[in-house]
């Protein structure tokens, strides 16, 4: 049985050759899982987007830098953390249009979650502290989606 990469189509061999990127994904490289899903989703539906864009920092910026290498590295090489990659893209999106409806377009509760979750992570990422990061981000999420999504 053989697929092919859900991004670029290159073939995937299936028992005889080539495996696919991070179990189940479909995708022959981390290049082309990340490039697809970040055409899928788009970044600026993210949560540490939607933050550093609050906070006038750009799209490049030193923060958004750190966490996107910290996904794609960290998170994405990690078997068990792919999946809350993948549930991070998909309720993302759904925080983030819920944060908007908030009275003030969102602006003082991206300010909180830069306080409370965001700068820490990339304290602890730029310490080397790799799963701590991985803790305060998993929390931001978990919170995010419990207070916005119910």
């Amino acid at each position: 049985m053989s697929y092919q990469c859900r991004w670029c189509g290159k073939k995937l061999g299936y028992p005889d050759g080539a495996t696919p990127y991070l179990r189940d994904s479909n995708y022959c490289s981390k290049k082309c899982y990340v490039e697809a899903h970040q055409t899928q989703t788009g970044f600026n539906c993210f949560i540490t987007s939607a933050v550093c864009k609050t906070l006038d920092k750009p799209d490049d910026c030193a923060e958004l830098t750190t966490l996107r290498n910290f996904r794609d590295t960290f998170m994405m090489e990690t078997p068990d953390m792919h999946d809350e990659v993948h549930e991070y893209y998909h309720i993302a999106p759904q925080i983030c249009a819920e944060i908007e409806k908030t009275e003030d377009s969102g602006t003082k509760v991206y300010s909180e979650i830069w306080k409370k979750y965001l700068e820490p992570a990339v304290e602890a990422v730029n310490a080397g502290k790799q799963q701590e990061a991985h803790d305060i981000y998993k929390e931001m999420v978990l919170d995010l989606k419990a207070q916005y999504l119910g």
